[in-house]
């Protein structure tokens, strides 16, 4: 593990380490390279399965919201194998001008009850979407119906 500090107790001679302290510096970082640096999985040096179980280890921190009128961008990212049934994918709705995303869900297939619940998110919270821009799934526009796409 990087960035493991030893000590060494001068009164009984007992060893010290912070690696569990070390281990959630790595798991931060690690999330935060992973969503903010949109890092790949090649370039973080994990596994895909590694990298799940390491998040799902992961409290991230609360999203903080700030409603307003936004043009969203949304889409879905597949992990696993498809054909396997052992794939999973992350749906997730961003504001591009700010750079932020606003929701995002874990699901088994993107499906327009999928889009929907993020759009009932969304207004829940109170945004107004303005526009959608996303790629060419059905579903996405149908959960989207009624707002410019």
């Amino acid at each position: 593990m990087r960035g493991v500090q030893r000590y060494l107790c001068k009164d009984c001679d007992k060893k010290f380490s912070d690696s569990r302290r070390a281990k959630n510096k790595s798991i931060k970082q690690l999330w935060k390279d992973y969503v903010f640096g949109k890092q790949t999985f090649r370039e973080l040096d994990y596994d895909k399965r590694t990298t799940k179980k390491l998040f799902n280890q992961y409290k991230a921190p609360e999203k903080i919201n700030h409603p307003r009128p936004v043009n969203i961008v949304t889409d879905a990212t597949y992990w696993g194998e498809r054909k396997e049934e052992t794939s999973w994918c992350l749906a997730v709705v961003r504001d591009p001008i700010k750079k932020e995303n606003l929701v995002w869900q874990f699901a088994q297939t993107e499906s327009t009850s999928l889009y929907r619940g993020l759009r009932d998110q969304l207004e829940e919270l109170g945004y107004t979407i303005l526009s959608v821009t996303a790629d060419g799934f059905s579903g996405i526009r149908s959960a989207f119906y009624d707002i410019p796409y």
